[in-house]
């Protein structure tokens, strides 16, 4: 039987970049690998192939991590497994990436492709040389790679390339780019520059394996920060760093039953001295800042280069009870943190009844201002009400601007 020259194409590019990976590895039990196509065994759908090994392969359990292909079209992905046992030295399986395989039936990525590589290692040795004419050869035919290439989809587009797992190496470059300090957005910028210019740019960008979506990217950086923050216990991690913080000269205090905790460094201690701490003195929350939903409450003065922090409280949600003990926790820790004073003369904060409420409690002679942007926020909606008619008052205008 005669195989189309893209058959033969095929599988010599992959049995040739099996036998290097197999040398490779083998190389102290095992001189030289050659192959070839099986024509008796091969058809116009199957493509079958075979790997002579000059010396045999005599040891195993070797490529249990090692045996691992590229595909010629870049759409097969290796789902496989590893048997070391009697017969095999190793067995590997890849299929095509639009394959039923781990997918939803409706799931666009499932085609239903039956295009596959098994990859096939034999021992070569007198027990199986019994039953296999093929190891019974000089030399021995010990490799056998079976090429199912019909896929039912369009391999030479773009969209087949998306789906493509991101590698390894690219994991490794997104976790130096987070390590460095910049946020999944940046990353991914600076990611796909780098291809921009390359000679086959269009190209690489299309390959999600080199340049993954912008959902894989921020997965990975979930997966980093979980790595070295805990974001799913923050309170663990800190227990663990907590002597590195007293070390370098901050103050901890943790409220473990409820989940609340203060942070004031060495600097924010110094802003604390400061004169404008007595006087006013800015609160506002962010929320939801990881995946434990942690409430964080910055504490802040002004200062000649603009608001300064001095001290940052850890709380899980934001109710009055909440904001107050984490509130207490600050003054039981920094009894006189506003310049010296037990609490200072005026604190402005968001338009949070709750947050209002408790400082009026823990501090309740100092003055609650709302936060400027908050009153013109509130003079805005006031405006735009259409019981003061001011909307159609701005058409006029500008009807006669125009």
């Amino acid at each position: 039987m005669t195989l189309a020259p893209e058959s033969r194409e095929v599988g010599a590019y992959i049995a040739g970049y099996i036998a290097k990976k197999l040398k490779k590895r083998f190389g102290t039990c095992c001189k030289e690998f050659l192959c070839c196509v099986n024509i008796d065994e091969s058809n116009p759908d199957h493509t079958y192939l075979t790997i002579i090994s000059r010396g045999g392969l005599t040891r195993g359990g070797h490529t249990r991590d090692g045996l691992t292909i590229p595909s010629p079209s870049l759409y097969f992905c290796n789902f496989g497994f590893s048997t070391v046992g009697t017969w095999l030295v190793a067995h590997r399986k890849y299929q095509c990436q639009h394959s039923k395989l781990n997918k939803e039936i409706k799931s666009r990525k499932n085609t239903y492709c039956v295009a596959e590589i098994d990859i096939k290692i034999k021992k070569v040795n007198a027990n199986t040389k019994k039953n296999d004419q093929y190891l019974k050869e000089e030399p021995p035919l010990s490799g056998v790679i079976v090429v199912h290439k019909n896929h039912n989809h369009n391999i030479e587009c773009a969209d087949s390339m998306k789906y493509l797992p991101v590698s390894s190496v690219t994991k490794k470059l997104f976790y130096n780019y987070f390590n460095s300090g910049l946020s999944p957005a940046q990353a991914k910028r600076i990611h796909t520059d780098n291809f921009i210019y390359h000679e086959n740019g269009s190209f690489l960008l299309a390959d999600a394996s080199l340049n993954p979506s912008s959902h894989t990217i921020y997965y990975l950086y979930n997966l980093w920060q979980e790595k070295h923050f805990a974001l799913k216990n923050p309170l663990e991690m800190l227990k663990n760093k907590r002597n590195v913080y007293l070390e370098s000269g901050a103050l901890v205090t943790v409220i473990e039953e409820d989940l609340k905790w203060s942070v004031v460094t060495e600097v924010m201690q110094r802003n604390q001295l400061r004169k404008s701490s007595s006087e006013i003195v800015f609160v506002d929350t962010t929320s939801s800042c990881d995946i434990s939903q942690t409430n964080v409450t910055i504490v802040s003065t002004s200062s000649s280069a603009g608001c300064i922090p001095i001290a940052i409280l850890f709380h899980a949600n934001k109710t009055e009870e909440n904001y107050e003990q984490a509130f207490k926790l600050l003054k039981l820790e920094c009894p006189r943190c506003f310049g010296g004073s037990e609490e200072p003369q005026v604190f402005m904060l968001d338009d949070s009844s709750e947050e209002k409420n408790a400082l009026s409690s823990v501090w309740p002679t100092a003055t609650m201002l709302l936060c400027y942007f908050h009153v013109l926020e509130a003079q805005w909606r006031w405006l735009l009400k259409k019981l003061h008619k001011f909307l159609c008052w701005m058409t006029q205008v500008k009807k006669k601007m125009h």
